[in-house]
């Protein structure tokens, strides 16, 4: 099931990229104008969608048993990180050459990601072979020849 929704936010990623690009382009819409209505339509999308999921038992707040910490922890993370990611990506996109190159910049979070799941111990039972690490490395020096002028 993990592949269908990386699949779907695949997908997602491609038409918001190409959306900030080409409402700037075509319409001249200011890409951080474009993040506040798109983050309307998303928080309210999600209001909908985590209501219905929780009236139907699809997940219970009660399994959330943690600290006072996490607790206080978890939502300023979001709002730090999640507030910084949703603003670097649409202003990268309305900067860049192509936006094919943020994303490919940005997909170079998968390596640091493994590597670090595996060091963490979150990636059960996965060890990284010199074939893994051979790719984690060889993935954001082609992310750069990508990104050169000829």
């Amino acid at each position: 099931m993990w592949l269908l929704f990386a699949g779907l936010g695949l997908l997602c990623a491609v038409f918001y990229g190409l959306s900030i690009a080409y409402t700037k382009g075509r319409y001249g819409v200011d890409p951080m104008a474009f993040v506040a209505f798109w983050m309307s339509g998303t928080i309210f999308g999600l209001s909908v969608l985590l209501s219905a999921a929780y009236s139907k038992g699809m997940f219970d707040f009660n399994s959330f048993r943690a600290t006072p910490q996490l607790i206080i922890l978890l939502p300023l993370a979001g709002i730090i990180v999640g507030t910084l990611l949703n603003v670097s990506i649409p202003l990268a996109l309305a900067g860049a050459p192509n936006p094919g190159y943020v994303f490919a910049i940005a997909a170079c979070a998968a390596p640091l990601i493994g590597a670090l799941s595996v060091h963490l111990g979150v990636a059960e039972g996965h060890t990284l072979t010199p074939l893994n690490w051979a790719g984690l490395v060889l993935l954001p020096i082609a992310v750069l020849l990508a990104t050169f002028k000829t």
